[in-house]
């Protein structure tokens, strides 16, 4: 059990520093010489006047659709390493929680992106008629032969079964493609930092756990998006529903066991059941795994990150008098 009014207020404290220390930069204008820093910054990465680009056809940014052509556009125009290195520290920071300052990340975030482009640009993965062979080498049939390699098929087909089941049951008013894509995003970044932490020297069977114990986790994880946040801001359940929802998760936080559903007689019935037993799967899985020393701050955080979710849902965005520091938590919200 953890105690929700200290820990919250806790986080309510640090958002006002923060605000606080952005205030003072506004006041006192420190901001302008970082911006101009970074803009300077920005403009050698990504202003760049190719000559040559229309006489080898590349004058028309390729459709990004167009998944190879895309990434063949990008290393001959000479912006690939930097498309990757922030596709990767995005996936470091929002889903890994790792600080882009840090020098041991940075070190993390240069390896994966090295390894990533080597892949990418290998003529023997690009090569072939028609592009047949990088295509294989990213089709599900590609990926189910690496995960036999790495000892995971089993767990590669539970996982597209898990995808494949979670993406049916996507009800209109909510995006499947996306849910899926910001899902597998999740699974990535989760895998990806399994396989840095592990390196070269590390046994077959090892391995094979460690990525089995990723993909698991990082599908746990990744199924909070769809079927908490994404399901809450949609207009799927009814007013009810959605209370009920919502102190269904927040029970689950407080007292760290998933409570029962119970009966479910509201119209949106099958999906409930549904996404409860999912996240109760998902919710005791992630427990299990997780240091018994860190289990209270765990669920300490993810209670402060649930609830100010739910607090700012009931914003009305239209209402002229919100002020930042209302929306920092520094102004009264009458709690």
């Amino acid at each position: 059990m953890i105690n929700t009014v200290e820990c919250y207020r806790s986080a309510e404290q640090k958002a006002a520093d923060y605000f606080k220390s952005l205030y003072q930069q506004i006041v006192h204008k420190t901001y302008v010489q970082t911006l101009t820093k970074d803009f300077q910054s920005w403009k050698r990465n990504h202003i760049h006047h190719h000559s040559l680009l229309s006489c080898f056809g590349w004058n028309k940014k390729p459709d990004p659709l167009d998944y190879h052509r895309y990434i063949e556009w990008l290393d001959y125009t000479g912006k690939l390493d930097n498309y990757l290195d922030r596709s990767i520290s995005y996936i470091f920071m929002r889903d890994l929680g790792k600080a882009l300052n840090s020098l041991e990340t940075r070190a993390q975030v240069r390896r994966v992106v090295d390894n990533l482009k080597d892949y990418l640009t290998d003529p023997a993965v690009s090569d072939g008629a028609d592009g047949a062979e990088k295509t294989e080498a990213i089709s599900m049939a590609g990926l189910y032969r690496r995960a036999r390699k790495e000892g995971i098929a089993s767990t590669m087909i539970w996982v597209m079964d898990k995808l494949k089941t979670m993406s049916a049951h996507i009800p209109q008013g909510m995006d499947a493609g996306h849910a899926e894509r910001k899902l597998i995003k999740i699974i990535a970044g989760v895998l990806m930092h399994a396989i840095e932490e592990m390196g070269d020297n590390t046994p077959p069977e090892e391995r094979a756990r460690k990525l089995d114990k990723a993909i698991r986790l990082g599908y746990s994880y990744g199924l909070t998006y769809p079927f908490i946040d994404d399901l809450l801001d949609a207009n799927v359940l009814s007013f009810e529903e959605k209370n009920r929802y919502s102190d269904l998760i927040r029970n689950a936080l407080v007292t760290g066991s998933a409570p029962e559903l119970g009966d479910w007689t509201e119209q949106n019935s099958d999906l409930a059941h549904y996404v409860h037993s999912e996240l109760a799967e998902a919710f005791e899985y992630i427990k299990s795994h997780q240091q018994p020393e860190n289990l209270k701050l765990f669920f300490e955080q993810a209670y402060v990150f649930f609830n100010s979710q739910e607090v700012d849902r009931m914003n009305d965005l239209s209402n002229p008098n919100y002020t930042n520091g209302y929306l920092f938590s520094v102004d009264d919200r009458g709690r």
